[in-house]
């Protein structure tokens, strides 16, 4: 469907994108090793769960983001895929941010409740995650999580609390009054941001 992200890392070049494969929506990441004369990739990252093309699902919430984290991890934002049931279950990879292990490919939700993050950023100096995400129409959110890791998943209320609408679907807007991480800023109209 589109490549959604590009990342280097020792000596290894990983990109994501969204995939239509038995009418099903994925989001794979693919490596091969950094080589200026020949890339030949391999697939590194899939899940079995995957959203039915014939639902009505949006393959324009993928998220896509990675970037790199701490103990040989990376980190993947994996958006809703336009389905408003996954960013709340917590057996779902969807709506999520994730980190992935390079060397056994085994993942973690690292947080949830997102619609579309396709920002992120990872300060290993105070061990913080930054992601900015695509809100409906309206409420683009800048969220820090400053516990990553610590044997929580943080939680931002998507799709319970947006500052966004959704057509003629208004959302409650305090996240904190509904035990949800408040973003640090928000944006009404979107900005588009990434």
């Amino acid at each position: 469907l589109s490549i959604k992200d590009l990342f280097i890392k020792d000596n290894k070049i990983y990109f994501s994108f969204g995939n239509l494969l038995n009418k099903c929506f994925h989001l794979n990441i693919f490596r091969s090793d950094l080589n200026q004369k020949f890339l030949e990739f391999e697939k590194f990252f899939t899940h079995k769960e995957c959203k039915d093309s014939r639902s009505g699902i949006s393959y324009q919430h993928i998220g896509g983001r990675i970037v790199s984290y701490k103990d040989n991890q990376i980190l993947l934002s994996v958006g809703d895929f336009g389905d408003e049931a996954t960013p709340q279950d917590k057996n779902s990879i969807f709506g999520k941010i994730i980190s992935i292990n390079l060397t056994n490919k085994d993942f973690e939700i690292i947080s949830m409740g997102s619609r579309n993050a396709q920002g992120l950023y990872y300060d290993a100096n105070d061990n913080v995650i930054l992601n900015t995400e695509h809100g409906p129409t309206g409420g683009d959110e800048i969220n820090i999580n400053n516990s990553p890791n610590n044997n929580t998943i943080e939680n931002y209320g998507w799709p319970i609390v947006s500052y966004g609408t959704d057509g003629e679907k208004s959302f409650p807007k305090s996240h904190k009054k509904f035990g949800f991480i408040d973003p640090i800023k928000h944006f009404t109209p979107s900005i588009g941001i990434s």
